[in-house]
């Protein structure tokens, strides 16, 4: 079959988040299938593994507007990008920041845009808006910035030649507002395979009982690691020999660590902070619990069915389409939920059948995910 020549845009000046490293992970395959890849970085960006793609690093200005900051570096460096590749047929763009840095290159090129939607700002802050006490200001902030993303989603809906989605749910809340593009628009959600996945760590956890439980992920609002904390203060009361370990980092570190310093259950909690390899904690922990007031998809569930640890989750945005099992889902937002859920793991009975049920999920994310968008490019091509 014919190759393509693809470009891909990841300016950020680090990998902030499990989005990029699938996103370059995608790159790579699909240079790893024949096609001409090559990928515009951010000049300071250190990754912390090879790549199959051509770099073509660019002087990045990082401002408060990251969207606006990307395409105004792009333009800045274009001369210097089209002489290393004179020629491209498609523009690959995960995410809402790097959108007007690859309309710009589409248009410059004459090439193709896939776009693909890796989270759901509109129904995040409409969650926000329903469930948080704010002052007006603050209400007003969110108003303006559903706003700001109601408009790029016009845009993309008008100028991408395919938009990719996670979940059946981020594309029909999509849909919902702008349903004349439905047949440009398509669901790949998650695998689980090599090389993001390391082999050594498949199956890798053997937990029988409820000792430790795991966080793993941003530590802002959204995430709801506040209803985990107050679920595990209370289970600590009648437990003392539980743990948590929180593994991430994000604008509420500091409150976080200063919240369990001040804890009743300070002694049984470990904040890691950033960590490169969530795979070792995931092997050697009892239960990852995912207690997200919104999450379109996140990657760190991939990542537990890997393994085959024992997964409680929110039942939010993609989270129930992924583990389908009422038994691992509990109401986002409630410390009594998650506190009940984790309460049932104490029978070993119930811990088994958490894990098998995560086992079977295996399976639907076994699969090429690099041959699915490979399938996509095709049909735009």
């Amino acid at each position: 079959m014919k190759k393509y020549k693809i470009l891909g845009l990841l300016l950020n000046n680090e990998l902030r988040t499990g989005g990029h490293r699938r996103y370059l992970e995608l790159l790579s395959g699909l240079a790893a299938k024949g096609h001409s890849v090559h990928v515009v970085v951010n000049q300071d960006m250190q990754l912390p593994f090879t790549v199959e793609c051509t770099l073509l690093p660019i002087s990045v200005k990082i401002g408060r507007k990251r969207a606006i900051a990307f395409q105004k570096s792009v333009h800045k460096n274009v001369e210097e990008i089209t002489e290393r590749v004179p020629a491209i047929d498609l523009v690959v763009v995960f995410g809402e920041t790097h959108y007007f840095a690859g309309l710009f290159l589409k248009k410059y090129y004459h090439a193709k845009l896939l776009f693909s939607f890796r989270s759901n700002v509109i129904q995040e802050d409409l969650y926000k808006l329903k469930s948080e006490n704010m002052n007006i200001g603050g209400r007003l902030k969110l108003c303006v910035e559903m706003g700001k993303y109601w408009w790029y989603e016009k845009l993309i809906a008008k100028n991408a030649d395919m938009i990719v989605f996670q979940s059946r749910y981020d594309q029909g809340s999509f849909l919902s507002r702008n349903g004349s593009v439905a047949e440009k628009c398509r669901i790949i959600g998650g695998n689980i395979c090599t090389p993001w996945f390391a082999a050594e760590f498949s199956g890798a956890n053997k937990s029988r009982l409820l000792r430790n439980i795991l966080y793993i992920g941003s530590i802002n609002t959204r995430k709801g690691i506040r209803f985990l904390l107050d679920a595990f203060e209370s289970l600590c009361t009648r437990n003392d020999g539980l743990t948590l370990t929180i593994i991430g980092f994000g604008p509420d570190e500091e409150k976080l660590r200063d919240r369990v310093l001040h804890s009743t259950a300070r002694k049984q909690i470990n904040v890691v902070g950033r960590c490169s390899d969530p795979f070792p904690y995931l092997q050697d922990t009892d239960v990852l619990v995912v207690p997200s007031l919104f999450d379109s998809y996140p990657n760190v569930v991939l990542e537990a069915i890997f393994t085959e640890t024992a997964l409680l989750a929110s039942r939010t945005g993609g989270i129930p389409e992924m583990l389908e099992y009422d038994e691992l889902l509990f109401e986002p937002g409630s410390a009594v939920a998650i506190q009940t859920r984790i309460e049932r793991l104490y029978d070993e009975k119930a811990f088994s059948r958490n894990k098998a049920l995560v086992k079977k999920l295996r399976a639907k994310f076994e699969f090429d995910w690099v041959a699915e968008f490979e399938k996509l490019i095709y049909a735009i091509l």
